[in-house]
């Protein structure tokens, strides 16, 4: 490697470096602000690049691992000399992927500005339904919004400081949910995972406003005055969260989101909370897996002066328990157990109705029984994906297996020694 000033070294291209040196990049999960990359040994890092030109890391699971190309070799032990003797590429015509960001607080303007022009969401027609919140839930909650393709937009706030070196909250931008998730990037090049939201502007925390009556603006209250925080990865599964438990929360809420990270303008926006706000409680919703784990214990510490409770999933997200307690019939009593008892009934309704087969003599009754077999079907096939790593239901394939098999024999043709459950 040619000896560069440390100058030039800032603004050599991170993200290739690491490609070269083992990492992928997740497109997925990149835009054209930031390029996120993993590596086989689990790490997974963000790189962006300033205006003069210097690229920037960070480490979503590691709030300490951020800096940049200096800070990348020193938290590993390895010199600069080492991350480049490998690369076979000039450094120095090398085109760069990542554009010099323009001023972050240009962009979130733009971005705010976008976002006002948004338009309220319908409460009883919106994709938020098809994912089993309600209206008479959202119907209390301010400011989301959606655009003509019917995907949800949800607000972003960091810490800012006015001239008067006064620091507020403010909007940074928004996140978008997707109604139907990308599986092509504009080249058309397919993604490995969809891409469900996208950020626009600075990763700050997603925020919505959920209160007992509607306030006009000029009464507005700060949030440090709300007596709730949910938090967890995704606005969807905070909701839910709220949903599900909407009646335990007698005052205002703040309902917040971090997608899948912890920032640094998100950990300043939740101490600050903490900080300033008086006998709260903080709700943690974080996924029911080794990362929400994780999230869950990083995001505790920062809250110091209320109280801090953990509200992990009974399956892997807030979502999936709203859902499945919907369709079992389990909203007062969501637990593995009782899960595993309405599975068994589903299996039955089938099983039942398989070997009684062509010995109807009701012809309505015949009609009725299919019906509430072949319902029990789809939500088995429906809700299966979401319960396999939680619930033990090792006959259920066999099951849907024989039962649309019987489907396509003709009436009274089927015999029971020819199916095994």
């Amino acid at each position: 490697m040619p000896n560069y000033t440390n100058e030039e070294s800032l603004k050599l291209p991170l993200d290739a470096i690491l490609v070269q040196n083992g990492y992928e990049v997740k497109r997925e999960k990149s835009s054209q602000n930031f390029i996120t990359l993993t590596h086989p040994n689990a790490d997974t890092l963000v790189v962006s690049r300033k205006p003069n030109g210097h690229y920037l890391y960070f480490n979503p699971n590691d709030e300490k691992d951020r800096g940049n190309i200096f800070s990348y070799c020193k938290h590993r032990g390895i010199k600069l000399e080492d991350l480049t003797k490998n690369i076979d590429f000039n450094l120095n015509v090398l085109e760069h992927s990542l554009s010099q960001n323009k001023n972050n607080n240009t962009n979130n303007e733009n971005y705010n500005k976008d976002f006002k022009e948004f338009k309220e969401i319908d409460p009883s027609k919106n994709y938020l339904n098809e994912r089993f919140i309600e209206a008479s839930s959202l119907e209390s909650i301010e400011n989301i919004k959606t655009d003509t393709y019917k995907n949800i937009i949800i607000p972003k706030y960091h810490l800012d400081t006015m001239t008067n070196e006064q620091i507020i909250v403010k909007q940074c931008g928004y996140m978008k949910y997707f109604k139907s998730p990308l599986t092509k990037d504009k080249e058309g090049k397919a993604y490995k995972k969809a891409v469900k939201s996208l950020c626009y502007g600075s990763k700050g925390l997603e925020i919505l406003l959920a209160t007992k009556s509607k306030i006009k603006q000029e009464e507005k209250k700060p949030l440090t005055a709300y007596k709730n925080v949910i938090i967890s990865e995704s606005m969807i599964d905070s909701l839910s969260f709220y949903q599900m438990n909407k009646e335990s929360f007698k005052q205002d809420t703040l309902i917040c989101s971090t997608n899948g990270t912890l920032s640094k303008d998100q950990i300043k926006l939740i101490e600050y909370l903490d900080k300033n706000m008086k006998n709260a409680q903080f709700y943690l919703g974080f996924d029911n897996d080794k990362k929400g784990f994780v999230y869950s214990k990083e995001a505790s510490k920062l809250i110091k002066n209320n109280e801090v409770i953990i509200q992990k999933p009974v399956l892997k997200d807030h979502n999936d328990d709203l859902m499945i307690s919907k369709l079992l019939n389990l909203e007062d009593n969501l637990s593995l157990q009782n899960i595993e008892k309405q599975m068994t009934y589903l299996q039955k309704n089938m099983k039942d109705y398989i070997l009684r087969q062509g010995n109807y003599i009701d012809k309505q009754a015949e009609v009725k029984e299919y019906e509430r077999a072949r319902m029990s079907n789809n939500m088995l096939l429906y809700i299966k994906p979401k319960l396999e790593n939680f619930v033990d239901y090792k006959k259920t394939d066999i099951i849907l297996s024989n039962f649309q098999r019987s489907l396509k024999l003709q009436k009274g043709s089927i015999r029971t020694k020819e199916i095994e459950f």
